[in-house]
Protein backbone atom coordinates (compact mmCIF):
# COMPACT_ATOMS: atom_id res chain seq x y z
CA UNK A 1 0.00 0.00 0.00
CA UNK A 2 1.30 3.19 -1.09
CA UNK A 3 2.26 6.16 1.30
CA UNK A 4 -1.03 8.42 1.47
CA UNK A 5 -0.50 12.09 -0.06
CA UNK A 6 -0.30 14.82 2.76
CA UNK A 7 -1.28 18.32 2.08
CA UNK A 8 -0.67 21.21 4.42
CA UNK A 9 -3.56 21.70 7.02
CA UNK A 10 -4.22 25.46 6.88
CA UNK A 11 -3.49 28.02 9.52
CA UNK A 12 -1.33 26.24 10.89
CA UNK A 13 2.33 27.47 9.82
CA UNK A 14 4.63 28.37 12.54
CA UNK A 15 7.49 30.39 12.17
CA UNK A 16 11.26 29.60 14.46
CA UNK A 17 10.52 31.12 18.20
CA UNK A 18 12.65 34.14 18.08
CA UNK A 19 16.03 34.15 19.52
CA UNK A 20 15.87 30.54 19.42
CA UNK A 21 18.42 27.95 17.46
CA UNK A 22 17.98 24.08 16.66
CA UNK A 23 19.94 21.70 19.53
CA UNK A 24 19.25 17.87 18.33
CA UNK A 25 16.97 15.92 17.40
CA UNK A 26 14.42 14.88 19.68
CA UNK A 27 13.99 11.24 20.45
CA UNK A 28 11.06 10.12 18.74
CA UNK A 29 10.19 6.87 20.87
CA UNK A 30 8.65 9.21 23.86
CA UNK A 31 4.71 8.75 23.97
CA UNK A 32 2.93 11.94 24.26
CA UNK A 33 -0.43 13.17 24.23
CA UNK A 34 -1.71 16.10 22.07
CA UNK A 35 -4.94 17.53 21.22
CA UNK A 36 -6.77 17.60 17.66
CA UNK A 37 -9.38 20.62 16.86
CA UNK A 38 -11.81 20.14 14.53
CA UNK A 39 -14.46 22.55 12.75
CA UNK A 40 -18.01 22.76 13.76
CA UNK A 41 -20.46 21.05 12.17
CA UNK A 42 -22.61 22.08 9.63
CA UNK A 43 -25.27 24.56 11.01
CA UNK A 44 -23.28 24.56 13.98
CA UNK A 45 -21.07 27.89 14.10
CA UNK A 46 -21.25 29.99 17.00
CA UNK A 47 -24.01 32.90 17.00
CA UNK A 48 -22.15 35.85 17.15
CA UNK A 49 -24.63 38.55 16.60
CA UNK A 50 -26.06 37.15 19.83
CA UNK A 51 -22.90 36.93 21.55
CA UNK A 52 -23.22 40.96 20.50
CA UNK A 53 -26.59 41.52 21.38
CA UNK A 54 -26.30 39.98 25.05
CA UNK A 55 -23.55 42.38 25.34
CA UNK A 56 -25.80 45.11 24.80
CA UNK A 57 -28.31 44.09 27.18
CA UNK A 58 -28.38 44.76 31.19
CA UNK A 59 -27.44 41.94 32.80
CA UNK A 60 -30.98 41.49 34.58
CA UNK A 61 -32.42 40.69 31.45
CA UNK A 62 -29.93 38.64 29.42
CA UNK A 63 -30.61 34.89 28.96
CA UNK A 64 -28.15 32.42 28.70
CA UNK A 65 -27.76 29.10 26.91
CA UNK A 66 -27.21 25.79 28.96
CA UNK A 67 -23.83 24.20 28.47
CA UNK A 68 -24.63 20.70 27.33
CA UNK A 69 -27.20 22.29 24.76
CA UNK A 70 -24.71 24.39 23.81
CA UNK A 71 -21.56 21.60 23.37
CA UNK A 72 -24.22 19.41 21.64
CA UNK A 73 -25.61 22.02 19.17
CA UNK A 74 -21.90 23.40 17.88
CA UNK A 75 -19.57 20.73 18.64
CA UNK A 76 -17.49 18.80 15.72
CA UNK A 77 -19.49 17.47 13.01
CA UNK A 78 -19.67 13.39 13.21
CA UNK A 79 -17.85 12.63 9.77
CA UNK A 80 -15.45 14.58 10.60
CA UNK A 81 -14.70 12.85 14.14
CA UNK A 82 -15.11 9.63 12.23
CA UNK A 83 -12.27 10.30 9.28
CA UNK A 84 -10.03 11.58 12.19
CA UNK A 85 -10.20 8.58 14.04
CA UNK A 86 -9.92 6.39 10.65
CA UNK A 87 -6.88 8.41 10.02
CA UNK A 88 -5.49 7.46 13.13
CA UNK A 89 -6.25 3.92 13.43
CA UNK A 90 -4.47 3.32 10.01
CA UNK A 91 -1.10 5.41 11.58
CA UNK A 92 -1.03 3.64 14.54
CA UNK A 93 -2.28 6.77 16.70
CA UNK A 94 -4.75 6.09 19.64
CA UNK A 95 -7.71 8.30 20.14
CA UNK A 96 -7.98 8.77 24.37
CA UNK A 97 -11.24 11.11 24.40
CA UNK A 98 -13.40 13.55 22.85
CA UNK A 99 -14.41 16.84 24.03
CA UNK A 100 -16.36 19.40 22.35
CA UNK A 101 -14.56 20.03 19.11
CA UNK A 102 -12.03 18.26 20.15
CA UNK A 103 -9.83 14.70 19.96
CA UNK A 104 -7.04 13.96 22.47
CA UNK A 105 -4.89 11.46 20.43
CA UNK A 106 -1.68 9.47 21.79
CA UNK A 107 1.27 7.57 20.29
CA UNK A 108 5.10 8.06 20.22
CA UNK A 109 5.75 11.28 19.09
CA UNK A 110 7.99 10.01 16.10
CA UNK A 111 4.58 8.14 15.20
CA UNK A 112 2.76 11.66 15.32
CA UNK A 113 5.37 13.72 13.45
CA UNK A 114 5.28 10.91 10.46
CA UNK A 115 1.45 11.29 10.31
CA UNK A 116 0.74 14.94 10.67
CA UNK A 117 4.11 15.66 8.46
CA UNK A 118 5.35 17.76 11.07
CA UNK A 119 8.74 19.29 12.01
CA UNK A 120 10.20 18.74 15.56
CA UNK A 121 13.59 19.03 17.33
CA UNK A 122 14.67 20.36 20.25
CA UNK A 123 15.57 23.89 20.40
CA UNK A 124 17.05 26.38 23.21
CA UNK A 125 16.25 29.89 23.61
CA UNK A 126 19.04 32.94 24.45
CA UNK A 127 19.44 31.65 27.90
CA UNK A 128 20.07 27.96 27.16
CA UNK A 129 16.82 26.20 28.44
CA UNK A 130 16.06 23.74 25.86
CA UNK A 131 11.92 22.78 24.40
CA UNK A 132 10.36 21.15 21.96
CA UNK A 133 9.84 22.87 19.07
CA UNK A 134 7.53 22.67 15.81
CA UNK A 135 8.20 24.69 12.73
CA UNK A 136 6.29 24.80 9.28
CA UNK A 137 2.93 23.64 8.32
CA UNK A 138 1.30 20.58 9.69
CA UNK A 139 0.19 17.65 6.87
CA UNK A 140 -2.41 15.30 6.72
CA UNK A 141 -4.46 13.37 3.87
CA UNK A 142 -6.49 15.81 2.27
CA UNK A 143 -10.06 14.38 3.59
CA UNK A 144 -8.30 14.26 6.80
CA UNK A 145 -6.94 18.15 6.13
CA UNK A 146 -10.61 19.46 5.51
CA UNK A 147 -11.58 18.11 8.98
CA UNK A 148 -9.01 19.59 11.07
CA UNK A 149 -8.20 22.91 12.71
CA UNK A 150 -4.99 21.80 14.26
CA UNK A 151 -3.06 20.07 16.06
CA UNK A 152 -1.45 20.92 19.56
CA UNK A 153 1.14 19.94 21.89
CA UNK A 154 4.10 19.51 19.71
CA UNK A 155 5.02 22.35 20.17
CA UNK A 156 6.49 23.92 23.51
CA UNK A 157 6.82 27.36 25.36
CA UNK A 158 10.08 27.86 26.52
CA UNK A 159 9.95 27.26 30.10
CA UNK A 160 10.23 30.38 32.74
CA UNK A 161 12.88 31.46 34.76
CA UNK A 162 13.81 30.42 38.35
CA UNK A 163 12.58 32.55 40.78
CA UNK A 164 15.02 34.67 42.63
CA UNK A 165 14.77 35.97 46.18
CA UNK A 166 11.98 38.56 46.28
CA UNK A 167 12.13 42.26 47.84
CA UNK A 168 9.80 44.43 49.10
CA UNK A 169 10.26 48.01 47.56
CA UNK A 170 6.78 49.50 48.36
CA UNK A 171 4.13 48.55 51.20
CA UNK A 172 1.70 46.71 49.24
CA UNK A 173 -2.33 47.48 49.12
CA UNK A 174 -4.68 45.75 51.28
CA UNK A 175 -8.37 44.40 49.63
CA UNK A 176 -9.93 47.11 51.46
CA UNK A 177 -7.60 49.37 50.05
CA UNK A 178 -8.21 47.74 46.46
CA UNK A 179 -12.01 48.06 47.17
CA UNK A 180 -12.02 51.23 48.06
CA UNK A 181 -9.97 52.65 45.15
CA UNK A 182 -11.89 50.64 42.79
CA UNK A 183 -15.54 51.93 44.51
CA UNK A 184 -16.31 47.69 44.50
CA UNK A 185 -20.02 47.42 45.16
CA UNK A 186 -20.38 45.47 48.45
CA UNK A 187 -20.35 41.88 48.51
CA UNK A 188 -18.28 38.76 49.58
CA UNK A 189 -18.83 36.73 46.59
CA UNK A 190 -21.25 34.41 48.09
CA UNK A 191 -22.54 31.50 45.62
CA UNK A 192 -20.16 32.84 42.39
CA UNK A 193 -17.38 29.99 41.50
CA UNK A 194 -14.26 31.95 39.92
CA UNK A 195 -12.01 29.71 37.89
CA UNK A 196 -8.58 31.05 37.62
CA UNK A 197 -6.37 28.96 34.43
CA UNK A 198 -2.88 28.20 35.79
CA UNK A 199 -0.03 27.33 33.40
CA UNK A 200 2.63 25.25 35.17
CA UNK A 201 1.71 26.87 38.23
CA UNK A 202 1.78 25.22 41.81
CA UNK A 203 -0.88 26.36 44.78
CA UNK A 204 0.85 27.03 47.78
CA UNK A 205 -1.42 26.79 50.90
CA UNK A 206 0.97 27.53 53.29
CA UNK A 207 1.52 30.36 51.65
CA UNK A 208 -2.29 31.55 50.68
CA UNK A 209 -2.92 30.70 54.45
CA UNK A 210 -0.37 33.54 55.45
CA UNK A 211 -1.67 36.01 52.93
CA UNK A 212 -5.30 35.80 53.98
CA UNK A 213 -4.00 35.92 57.45
CA UNK A 214 -2.05 39.28 56.83
CA UNK A 215 -5.55 40.27 54.77
CA UNK A 216 -8.24 39.64 58.04
CA UNK A 217 -9.64 37.40 55.47
CA UNK A 218 -10.74 33.99 55.72
CA UNK A 219 -11.53 31.64 52.95
CA UNK A 220 -11.55 28.18 51.69
CA UNK A 221 -8.53 26.74 49.31
CA UNK A 222 -9.01 26.46 46.12
CA UNK A 223 -9.86 23.59 44.39
CA UNK A 224 -7.50 22.17 41.77
CA UNK A 225 -8.67 20.31 38.60
CA UNK A 226 -5.64 18.79 36.68
CA UNK A 227 -6.28 19.75 32.46
CA UNK A 228 -4.04 17.28 30.00
CA UNK A 229 -1.98 15.69 33.46
CA UNK A 230 -0.81 18.86 34.20
CA UNK A 231 2.33 18.36 37.31
CA UNK A 232 0.99 20.33 39.98
CA UNK A 233 4.02 20.10 42.04
CA UNK A 234 7.64 20.86 41.05
CA UNK A 235 11.05 21.58 42.88
CA UNK A 236 12.13 24.72 41.17
CA UNK A 237 9.72 27.97 41.65
CA UNK A 238 9.21 29.87 38.69
CA UNK A 239 7.44 33.26 37.70
CA UNK A 240 4.72 31.04 36.91
CA UNK A 241 4.27 30.28 40.65
CA UNK A 242 4.13 34.11 41.59
CA UNK A 243 1.87 34.13 39.43
CA UNK A 244 -0.33 31.66 40.42
CA UNK A 245 -0.11 32.87 43.62
CA UNK A 246 -1.34 36.41 43.12
CA UNK A 247 -4.15 35.35 41.09
CA UNK A 248 -5.26 33.24 43.87
CA UNK A 249 -4.88 35.05 47.04
CA UNK A 250 -6.13 38.91 45.25
CA UNK A 251 -9.44 36.64 44.18
CA UNK A 252 -9.65 35.45 47.67
CA UNK A 253 -9.00 38.23 49.60
CA UNK A 254 -11.63 40.16 47.57
CA UNK A 255 -14.18 37.67 47.10
CA UNK A 256 -13.57 35.26 50.58
CA UNK A 257 -16.78 33.69 50.29
CA UNK A 258 -16.46 32.71 46.40
CA UNK A 259 -15.71 28.90 45.63
CA UNK A 260 -12.36 28.86 43.41
CA UNK A 261 -11.27 26.54 40.86
CA UNK A 262 -7.92 26.44 39.92
CA UNK A 263 -7.70 24.98 36.24
CA UNK A 264 -3.96 23.71 35.86
CA UNK A 265 -2.78 23.26 32.60
CA UNK A 266 0.72 23.17 30.46
CA UNK A 267 2.47 26.26 29.47
CA UNK A 268 1.76 25.58 25.67
CA UNK A 269 -0.89 26.44 23.12
CA UNK A 270 -2.70 23.01 24.23
CA UNK A 271 -2.64 23.49 27.80
CA UNK A 272 -3.98 27.08 26.68
CA UNK A 273 -6.94 25.93 24.74
CA UNK A 274 -7.67 22.77 26.67
CA UNK A 275 -8.08 24.74 29.69
CA UNK A 276 -10.38 27.62 28.39
CA UNK A 277 -12.46 24.66 26.94
CA UNK A 278 -12.32 22.66 30.37
CA UNK A 279 -13.75 25.62 32.24
CA UNK A 280 -16.07 26.95 29.83
CA UNK A 281 -17.63 23.71 29.54
CA UNK A 282 -17.58 22.60 33.42
CA UNK A 283 -20.68 21.02 34.18
CA UNK A 284 -19.14 19.88 38.03
CA UNK A 285 -17.96 23.16 39.02
CA UNK A 286 -20.03 25.84 36.36
CA UNK A 287 -17.71 28.80 36.97
CA UNK A 288 -19.39 31.77 36.35
CA UNK A 289 -16.15 33.76 36.25
CA UNK A 290 -12.75 33.01 34.09
CA UNK A 291 -9.21 34.25 35.13
CA UNK A 292 -6.35 34.37 32.52
CA UNK A 293 -3.44 35.85 34.14
CA UNK A 294 -0.99 34.92 31.35
CA UNK A 295 -0.35 35.14 27.41
CA UNK A 296 2.12 35.29 24.72
CA UNK A 297 2.50 38.35 21.60
CA UNK A 298 -0.04 36.67 18.85
CA UNK A 299 3.21 36.45 16.34
CA UNK A 300 4.48 33.52 18.61
CA UNK A 301 0.34 31.63 18.43
CA UNK A 302 -0.30 28.84 15.52
CA UNK A 303 -2.50 31.13 13.59
CA UNK A 304 -5.63 29.12 13.86
CA UNK A 305 -5.02 29.40 17.67
CA UNK A 306 -6.54 33.09 17.73
CA UNK A 307 -9.46 31.94 16.32
CA UNK A 308 -10.36 28.86 18.26
CA UNK A 309 -9.82 31.43 21.23
CA UNK A 310 -11.79 33.37 19.76
CA UNK A 311 -14.60 30.49 19.73
CA UNK A 312 -14.54 29.34 22.88
CA UNK A 313 -15.10 32.92 24.60
CA UNK A 314 -17.84 33.54 22.17
CA UNK A 315 -19.24 30.49 23.25
CA UNK A 316 -18.41 31.77 27.24
CA UNK A 317 -20.61 34.83 26.65
CA UNK A 318 -23.11 32.82 25.12
CA UNK A 319 -23.10 30.84 28.90
CA UNK A 320 -23.30 33.73 30.88
CA UNK A 321 -19.00 33.58 31.86
CA UNK A 322 -17.06 36.92 32.26
CA UNK A 323 -13.38 36.22 31.40
CA UNK A 324 -10.67 38.47 32.20
CA UNK A 325 -7.06 38.36 30.11
CA UNK A 326 -4.31 40.27 31.06
CA UNK A 327 -2.92 42.62 28.39
CA UNK A 328 1.06 42.14 29.61
CA UNK A 329 3.33 43.66 31.72
CA UNK A 330 4.26 46.08 28.94
CA UNK A 331 1.28 46.70 27.12
CA UNK A 332 0.26 47.36 23.96
CA UNK A 333 2.79 50.01 23.16
CA UNK A 334 5.49 47.12 23.32
CA UNK A 335 3.34 44.71 21.14
CA UNK A 336 4.03 42.31 24.68
CA UNK A 337 2.36 40.00 26.15
CA UNK A 338 -0.79 40.52 24.64
CA UNK A 339 -3.78 37.79 24.95
CA UNK A 340 -4.60 36.23 21.35
CA UNK A 341 -8.13 37.40 21.30
CA UNK A 342 -9.60 39.27 18.03
CA UNK A 343 -13.04 40.16 19.10
CA UNK A 344 -11.65 42.57 22.27
CA UNK A 345 -8.27 43.31 21.93
CA UNK A 346 -5.08 42.95 18.73
CA UNK A 347 -6.16 40.02 16.33
CA UNK A 348 -2.30 39.42 15.28
CA UNK A 349 0.99 41.24 15.98
CA UNK A 350 0.64 43.09 12.27
CA UNK A 351 -2.25 44.52 13.17
CA UNK A 352 -1.10 45.11 16.29
CA UNK A 353 1.53 46.75 15.17
CA UNK A 354 -0.18 48.65 12.44
CA UNK A 355 -2.73 49.80 15.25
CA UNK A 356 0.37 50.56 16.90
CA UNK A 357 1.46 52.96 13.81
CA UNK A 358 -1.88 53.75 12.80
CA UNK A 359 -1.37 55.58 16.48
CA UNK A 360 1.44 56.88 16.10
CA UNK A 361 0.12 58.60 12.95
CA UNK A 362 -2.69 60.10 14.23
CA UNK A 363 -0.61 61.10 17.68
CA UNK A 364 1.79 62.94 14.72
CA UNK A 365 -0.73 64.36 12.96
CA UNK A 366 -2.62 65.25 16.49
CA UNK A 367 0.36 66.91 17.30
CA UNK A 368 0.73 68.73 13.70
CA UNK A 369 -2.89 70.37 14.10
CA UNK A 370 -2.01 71.51 17.35
CA UNK A 371 1.33 73.37 15.83
CA UNK A 372 -0.85 74.55 13.37
CA UNK A 373 -3.34 75.61 15.71
CA UNK A 374 -0.80 77.47 17.87
CA UNK A 375 1.51 78.76 14.78
CA UNK A 376 -1.86 80.32 13.83
CA UNK A 377 -2.41 81.74 17.32
CA UNK A 378 0.82 83.49 17.03
CA UNK A 379 0.14 84.91 14.13
CA UNK A 380 -3.00 85.88 14.66
CA UNK A 381 -1.48 87.39 17.88
CA UNK A 382 1.36 89.09 15.49
CA UNK A 383 -1.30 90.38 13.22
CA UNK A 384 -3.22 91.96 15.99
CA UNK A 385 -0.80 93.39 17.54
CA UNK A 386 -0.09 94.98 14.38
CA UNK A 387 -3.28 96.17 13.34
CA UNK A 388 -3.27 98.13 16.85
CA UNK A 389 0.52 99.06 15.96
CA UNK A 390 -1.18 100.47 13.00
CA UNK A 391 -4.52 101.71 14.54
CA UNK A 392 -2.05 103.83 16.87
CA UNK A 393 -0.18 104.63 14.27
CA UNK A 394 -3.04 106.44 12.14
CA UNK A 395 -4.68 107.88 15.29
CA UNK A 396 -1.36 109.46 16.31
CA UNK A 397 -0.98 110.70 12.50
CA UNK A 398 -4.94 111.75 12.74
CA UNK A 399 -3.95 113.92 15.66
CA UNK A 400 -1.04 115.66 14.16
CA UNK A 401 -2.90 116.51 11.13
CA UNK A 402 -5.81 117.78 12.85
CA UNK A 403 -3.16 119.75 15.13
CA UNK A 404 -1.36 120.65 12.19
CA UNK A 405 -4.74 122.43 10.67
CA UNK A 406 -5.79 124.14 14.14
CA UNK A 407 -2.23 125.61 13.95
CA UNK A 408 -2.48 126.51 10.16
CA UNK A 409 -6.16 128.17 11.33
CA UNK A 410 -4.66 129.47 13.78
CA UNK A 411 -1.87 131.46 12.13
CA UNK A 412 -4.12 132.62 9.56
CA UNK A 413 -5.92 134.69 11.99
CA UNK A 414 -3.15 135.57 13.50
CA UNK A 415 -1.55 137.17 10.36
CA UNK A 416 -4.57 139.08 10.01
CA UNK A 417 -5.44 140.15 13.00
CA UNK A 418 -1.08 141.46 12.93
CA UNK A 419 -2.44 143.40 9.82
CA UNK A 420 -0.67 141.22 7.31
CA UNK A 421 -1.37 140.98 3.21
CA UNK A 422 -4.43 139.31 3.74
CA UNK A 423 -5.97 141.40 6.64
CA UNK A 424 -5.18 144.64 4.49
CA UNK A 425 -7.34 143.43 1.79
CA UNK A 426 -10.09 142.58 3.79
CA UNK A 427 -9.45 146.07 5.95
CA UNK A 428 -9.98 147.62 2.60
CA UNK A 429 -12.72 145.50 1.53
CA UNK A 430 -14.74 146.74 5.11
CA UNK A 431 -13.69 150.42 3.95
Amino acid sequence: MSPERLVPIPHTHRSDWPGSSFVEPLALDREVALTAWLPARPGGELDLAAVYALAQMPPAQRRYAQRKELARATGAADDDVAALRAYCERSGIRVAGSYWRSLELAAPIGRLVEAFGATVASFADADGTRFRHRSGSLHAPAAVARAMRGLFGLHQWPRSHKLGALQRHLTPLSARDVEQRYAFPDGDGAGQTIGVVQFRGEFRGDDFDRCLQSQNATAEHPIVKRVDDAAVRHEIETTKDLEAALDVQIVAALAPRARIVIYEAPDDERGFLDAARTAIFDEEFRPSILSISYGWPERLWTPVVLTLLDELFAAASLLGISVFCSSGDHGARRCAGLVPVRSRVRRNDDRCKYRFNRRIRVERKRRRVQRAFRRAAVAGARLARRSRRRRASRARLHRISRGHRAGDRRNQCGRAALGGADGTHQSAAWG
